[in-house]
């Protein structure tokens, strides 16, 4: 705990040094949607809840992918900077790297997500009926850890091939079929099956269903629960394998 506290007090460093770098990143969630929901809703072409609908979508999806993109930039960062060779001096594992890395933009990206949601829920009077939160809350939770463990596989192939490209070629991909800002319903049956294949997209979902956004989901919800439950299994395997096996290590020679 004491490593990933160090490491986490340089990112936060980091990100304080950037400040405006970091508080752009903030205002980009609110200043890309804001204009387009007031847009709809001055002229009332959509009712409020496809107005929610877009807001948690677009919102969850940017702190999402947002989380899968940091993770590869900053630890190929950490791979060019040198900081790899002196964590591994030091003894400092893989993992505790990353989450040193991770964890302070989790706290300052959810900020932001937080701060937006706020200002639009206000300008745009948002009513809610029949929402669960404590299982909204609980689901986002795992989603959060999901694209976690979603994003440190990614970075490996990132690493390997010292190539930043690689997590925004496979993000655009995830990010098409998750349904983020339209129900997957108006896609064509073939192509609603690879985004049943999508992990993201039944976190997302389970979310929207818990805040009575989304109330007719396209799988049951007890199904869906259970692809979720596996895919977190599957993340979580793939990333103890890359790990015990040192491969995340040699990635960084």
């Amino acid at each position: 705990m004491k490593d990933i506290f160090t490491i986490s007090t340089l990112r936060f460093k980091l990100l304080r040094i950037n400040f405006l770098d970091t508080i752009s990143i903030q205002i980009r969630a609110l200043v890309t949607i804001l204009p387009y929901l007031l847009f709809v809703d001055y002229f009332k072409v959509s009712n409020e809840i496809n107005i929610m609908f877009i807001v948690v979508s677009f919102l969850i999806t940017l702190y999402l992918g947002n989380n899968i993109i940091m993770i590869s930039m900053y630890m190929l960062d950490e791979k060019k900077k040198g900081r790899t060779n002196y964590y591994k001096i030091m003894n400092i594992s893989t993992i505790k790297i990353m989450l040193g890395n991770i964890i302070p933009w989790l706290v300052v990206s959810l900020l932001g997500i937080i701060f937006t949601y706020i200002v639009v829920s206000f300008l745009l009077n948002f009513r809610y009926t029949e929402v669960n939160i404590p299982l909204a809350i609980l689901i986002f939770i795992l989603v959060s850890v999901q694209s976690v463990l979603l994003g440190n596989i990614i970075c490996y192939f990132v690493l390997k091939r010292n190539n930043i490209r690689i997590v925004f070629y496979v993000f655009s991909l995830i990010l098409f079929f998750s349904g983020y800002l339209y129900p997957i319903a108006v896609l064509p049956i073939y192509l609603r099956f690879i985004a049943f294949l999508n992990p993201l997209y039944y976190g997302l979902d389970l979310i929207r269903y818990y805040l009575s956004i989304n109330p007719a989901t396209q799988i049951n919800v007890s199904i869906e629960w259970a692809i979720f439950i596996a895919s977190m299994i599957l993340l979580l395997s793939v990333n103890w394998i890359l790990i015990s096996t040192k491969k995340f290590e040699k990635s960084f020679i």
